[in-house]
């Protein structure tokens, strides 16, 4: 998975906002409210994934778009949009759980499983 991660084209940009935005959610994840998701303690990688492509979609830009030149703009819309950002990637990963989860027991242990999925991934590309 290296390889894939850290792309030859990945740039210095892209690394900071993924980290940025991966703090967020980790932050997110370990200062839950008792009324958060009952998902949330599995799922800062993909809130992470989801926050970076709104991001992108609000600026226009594709991944490799991002770069030196906007990435104030970009930093910026992540602090503006966060709470807007984690709202929207919670809704979306709700959706695939109901449709992986479809009449089954929603357990901790299925939740926890259900997070190593490579189906769950490609729904939420």
């Amino acid at each position: 998975m290296y390889n894939i991660i850290f792309a030859l084209d990945l740039n210095c940009a892209q690394a900071v906002i993924a980290a940025l935005l991966f703090r967020r959610a980790e932050t997110r994840r370990k200062t839950r409210s008792g009324d958060a998701p009952d998902f949330l303690a599995y799922v800062s990688r993909f809130i992470a994934m989801l926050m970076g492509r709104y991001l992108l979609e609000e600026m226009g830009l594709s991944r490799g778009s991002l770069n030196h030149r906007n990435f104030d703009a970009a930093r910026s819309l992540v602090e503006q949009n966060l709470e807007k950002y984690i709202y929207q990637a919670q809704i979306k990963i709700e959706e695939v759980l109901a449709l992986l989860l479809a009449n089954q027991e929603r357990t901790l242990q299925r939740l926890s499983a259900t997070f190593r999925r490579e189906d769950l991934v490609l729904l939420l590309k």
